[in-house]
């Protein structure tokens, strides 16, 4: 270390140019770093989902997810397998062994599942993708009272425009269905024209079609030869013949059908402050910052309001760049503060220029700190400046040790620069001892496995970068300026310094003569507190050494005592404020969609009533909320968990002013309020309110119990909320567990197998009926559409239509459905969740933290 000092002082351009390239590369390095909300890192996932259009759930678990369990259980570095049958599609999301090579494993689950050929028919391929965590940055909204077409192709627009920009490569739309040509057929038409949906169906396949014919080799050249009769649109399906007679008449598709160029089968429906919307997510990838793709969408908004079609409107939501410049914000104010503050509580002790030099070592040590983190690929995020903020205090320790002795050994009447090498070589030792143990306490905080680890990483690297820096400024950088402080300036100035400058001596006299005042007076009663006060105390204390120990440890048993009592509240994450709040809404399922529709609109109307109540307490009494946004039909899948989907779900989101413009109003207190104004929802099974305030923090109480049978299932998770109900604190208590919608269940007759008819002839003709036979896809632009055929819609919303429906059989009969099975009604599941090839009920529940924490729930 001596060598180290000695080093420094003698070369101190050397210094100056190090020092000078850290501020600016730091600098450079600190404006163009990526900026996120948090830290983007693999979650060691795989998801392979398949669709099974129009199965239920119990069709769905056991034609497809117990395939994939049985095909994958062997897998090596798979740590759990989770498994979502719902109604027409189900999944398997395989959490993986930390550090796994997930493309070589992505390749063996895409092997593993190519070797299943038991798939029903009607299953489309399977999907296999890695869980990204690609967090959205910034939605962009398009709403207002237009038909749903010209919503849709205008967020097609713009999603087009946002994604051809340079800080843009990720964006899909939520709230809005999928085109799709519907050509439905009654079964009265059927009968009439003596049809099937078989013959219709063909009459569709053979009247659109481009089908490549070859090539004619001529003398003068090739020709492609080429059948196109390819149809886009549903008015070019009207014309296709079905029905050709013997005298040549011909009885087009629209005599027979309705064919509707419209939107899928499916309950979907946005609304973004009370209008039809569509959400256009711009989500970010690994290299793209937030903030300048919040920027980019924020001037498209600009720049393109003008242009839109009549009546649409474009708004921005769930900003993550506001949040992410708040915490940026909030650091270079603390920095600025705790410079400041050491520079002061410093020069209340120590000379001016030694002051002036420890606490420059924070922007230092932070420009340095921002070259290295960039170097390992990190980035400027709430975990890596919380690091920095964290360290503010901290980080000038060895500064502080250093710059006090070297001025302890100057006072002595040492030269400047032996005062430093002698310094340096006494305390070198202990100073990096004790920096190297705040490095060592922070280091296994960067060994924690699993998603946490994984989350939290960023913030021990960053704690560790900026000491180990600080510790290089401290013995590399610092003893050449404190030696150059403490040497006497020359007595001798040149004529010009002498005539241009003479008020500068006057001024530097003036200030160090009035700090010495200060410093003298604030040295004496620290002085009197430690001869009169400190030093008896510790001589008290060194002298009755075990009485010290004694108490020492009866302090430590107190301390363990009162967090092995719970007296200590513990919160895994805790919830902070936040602008967003959530409420959830779940009916049974088979609950017609307008009803959730309604009680939706009574959720909005609650969120907009805490404008009312709350008015008096925001700043300039403006409205507390800013924006909502609804929607029906879904809740999506959050946190790697699943999400529910049909008519009689839905969500209600609002977004609040900042917590600057509203000091004294808390999230948690809307939440209540908002909770209170909606009142009681008659029929409902889930209801929740809660904060978005980000992180992986999970449900403050989730217990998963296993089994293969619901009934049991169902008993065990009844009792055990009504166990979890009993402990204080504890609300919005639920299990995952659904009933299904009625099913009628299609059973085969004796003797109609004599008929002509099978079990699989009445199953496929219903499919074809109700959910439809997907007789074409065709590429409009760049939407992918299916031409469905199926019944009319009056039909298939009547329960006594499969009364009428007839079984065709292959030598042309029509028999009455009701003539060849019988119909029970049953009720399914709505969903089965299975881990590790198990059935699973998982129990859920809320805590008031002022009143009880999830350590009170251990002893479930």
């Amino acid at each position: 270390m001596e060598a180290l000092g000695k080093w420094s002082v003698e070369h101190r351009v050397s210094v100056n140019l190090i020092m000078i390239f850290l501020i600016v590369a730091g600098l450079y390095t600190a404006f163009n770093m990526k900026r996120e909300m948090f830290p983007q890192f693999s979650v060691d996932m795989i998801n392979i989902s398949v669709i099974y259009p129009g199965a239920s759930p119990e069709e769905v678990e056991e034609g497809i997810c117990i395939k994939l369990e049985e095909q994958l259980k062997s897998l090596e570095d798979m740590e759990t397998m989770h498994s979502t049958a719902l109604e027409g599609r189900g999944s398997v999301l395989l959490e993986l062994a930390t550090g796994t090579d997930i493309n070589k494993k992505l390749d063996e689950v895409r092997t593993e599942i190519d070797l299943i050929d038991s798939f029903p028919d009607e299953a489309e391929d399977p999907i296999v993708i890695e869980i990204k965590n690609n967090p959205p940055a910034i939605y962009l909204a398009i709403y207002g009272d237009v038909e749903e077409r010209v919503l849709k192709d205008t967020a097609e627009k713009i999603r087009d425009d946002l994604v051809g920009m340079d800080e843009i490569s990720l964006a899909n739309l939520i709230g809005i269905r999928d085109y799709e040509i519907s050509i439905e057929v009654s079964e009265e038409n059927l009968q009439r024209f003596n049809l099937s949906f078989d013959q219709v169906a063909l009459a569709v396949k053979t009247g659109s079609l481009d089908l490549p014919g070859g090539k004619i080799k001529t003398k003068g050249g090739e020709f492609l030869v080429r059948a196109k009769g390819k149809l886009y649109r549903g008015e070019e399906f009207e014309r296709i013949p079905v029905v050709t007679r013997e005298d040549g008449t011909r009885i087009q598709l629209g005599e027979v059908a309705t064919v509707i160029d419209g939107f899928e089968d499916t309950d979907i429906k946005a609304r973004f402050n009370g209008k039809p919307a569509v959400l256009v997510a711009i989500n970010r990838t690994d290299n793209q910052d937030t903030i300048a793709i919040s920027k980019a969408v924020k001037d498209y908004i600009k720049t393109h309001k003008a242009s839109l079609p009549k009546g649409i409107t474009l708004g921005y939501w769930f900003d993550m760049a506001e949040m992410v410049q708040n915490r940026i914000d909030l650091l270079v104010k603390n920095g600025a503060q705790g410079i400041l503050l050491v520079f002061i509580v410093l020069a209340l002790f120590l000379d001016l220029g030694l002051a002036f030099w420890v606490a420059s070592g924070i922007p230092i040590s932070f420009m340095g700190a921002f070259l290295i983190l960039d170097f390992f690929g990190a980035s400027i995020n709430m975990l890596s400046l919380f690091g920095f903020i964290m360290t503010l205090g901290i980080l000038v320790d060895d500064a502080i040790i250093i710059g006090e002795n070297v001025y302890t050994h100057y006072k002595t009447g040492k030269s400047a620069r032996d005062s430093v090498i002698d310094s340096i070589s006494q305390i070198g030792a202990p100073v990096v001892m004790a920096v190297t143990t705040t490095i060592v306490a922070f280091t296994p905080l960067m060994h924690i496995e699993g998603i946490m680890g994984k989350f939290i990483y960023i913030m021990p690297q960053a704690v560790i970068c900026i000491l180990a820096i600080s510790l290089v400024e401290a013995f590399l950088i610092l003893p050449a300026h404190l030696a150059h402080t403490l040497t006497p300036p020359k007595k001798k100035k040149s004529l010009i310094y002498r005539i241009c400058f003479f008020w500068l001596a006057w001024l530097k006299k003036d200030i160090l003569e009035g700090h010495k005042w200060i410093r003298d007076r604030v040295e004496k009663a620290l002085n009197i507190f430690i001869y009169s006060l400190y030093t008896p105390v510790l001589k008290y204390c060194v002298k009755n050494r075990y009485f010290t120990l004694a108490i020492g440890f009866g302090i430590l048993i107190v301390s363990i005592g009162v967090l092995a009592g719970g007296h200590v509240p513990f919160v895994f994450f805790p919830k902070t404020d936040s602008n967003w709040i959530i409420s959830e809404i779940i009916y049974p399922l088979g609950t017609p969609f307008e009803a959730t529709e309604k009680a939706i609109k009574k959720i909005e109307k609650g969120a907009v009533d805490l404008n009312d109540f709350f008015r008096k307490r925001v700043v300039n009494g403006e409205d507390l909320m800013v924006n909502n946004f609804s929607q029906v039909g879904i809740i999506p899948r959050r946190d790697w968990k699943p999400g529910a989907y049909g008519g009689h779900c839905g969500e209600v989101w609002i977004e609040m002013v900042p917590a600057s413009e509203r000091p004294d109003i808390s999230a948690p207190e809307v939440t209540a309020k908002w909770r209170e104004l909606t009142g009681d929802i008659l029929g409902v099974e889930q209801l929740t309110f809660s904060i978005i305030a980000g992180g992986p923090g999970g449900n403050p109480i989730e217990i998963q119990l296993k089994g293969n049978d619901f009934e049991q299932l169902q008993l065990a998770a009844d009792d055990l909320k009504n166990e979890i109900g009993k402990y204080p604190g504890t609300f919005d208590i639920t299990d995952n567990f659904r009933p299904g919608k009625m099913e009628m269940q299609i059973h085969l007759r004796k003797g109609a197998k004599s008929l002509g008819v099978t079990l699989a002839d009445i199953a496929i003709q219903i499919r074809q009926a109700y959910y439809g036979d997907e007789v074409l896809k065709i590429q409009r632009g760049k939407d992918d559409i299916k031409v469905m055929v199926r019944y009319s819609q009056k039909e298939r919303e009547s329960e006594a239509s499969i009364d009428d429906l007839r079984i065709r059989t292959r030598d042309q009969r029509e028999i009455p459905l009701n003539q060849v099975a019988d119909i029970k009604m049953e009720r399914g599941y709505s969903t089965i969740q299975r881990v590790d090839r198990k059935r699973i009920i998982t129990v859920i529940s809320d805590i008031n933290e002022d009143i009880a924490n999830a350590s009170s729930g251990r002893d479930l």
